[in-house]
């Protein structure tokens, strides 16, 4: 059973596909631009006050947990014309964001545009995530590194 607690912020239902058993717990903010394509996998636990936000394609795998307070995210801002703001500078998408399958976001982490969670990653509590990551993988940190691997 999929469950949606309220109150949420959803943009862009129509582009998110949804696995069984997808938990979304309150006060998260969830936004799936026009040419975005948000992938839940299959039990899926998304933790209260995650903001999700999706203008490519970002996948979250089957069995994976997302604590409290966590960001993930397909794109960036495009900051290079110092006498613009940032927001009225295009997005940078990413061409994939992906978090594998059983994988564990620690709370307050952020998962930045282009970032690969291989299968079995664990990433720490508020570690700054951005690049690849080979399966198993524990990450901790601001910027994000390997501490470990699981066994």
């Amino acid at each position: 059973m999929t469950y949606l607690a309220t109150p949420n912020w959803v943009v862009g239902w129509r582009r998110i596909s949804l696995g069984d058993r997808v938990r979304i717990l309150p006060m998260s903010r969830i936004e799936v631009g026009k040419k975005g394509r948000l992938f839940l996998g299959s039990n899926i636990s998304i933790g209260p006050n995650v903001n999700i936000t999706c203008f490519g394609k970002l996948v979250i795998a089957e069995n994976t947990t997302i604590s409290a307070n966590v960001f993930i995210t397909d794109m960036d801002h495009d900051t290079s014309d110092p006498n613009k703001s940032v927001m009225d500078q295009d997005n940078l998408v990413s061409e994939i964001t992906y978090i594998g399958k059983n994988c564990f976001i620690g709370t307050g982490a952020v998962i930045l545009a282009g970032s690969y969670l291989d299968d079995g990653c664990i990433v720490g509590a508020n570690a700054v995530v951005r690049g690849r990551f080979a399966k198993n993988t524990v990450l901790a940190g601001v910027p994000a590194r390997k501490i470990k691997e699981r066994l």
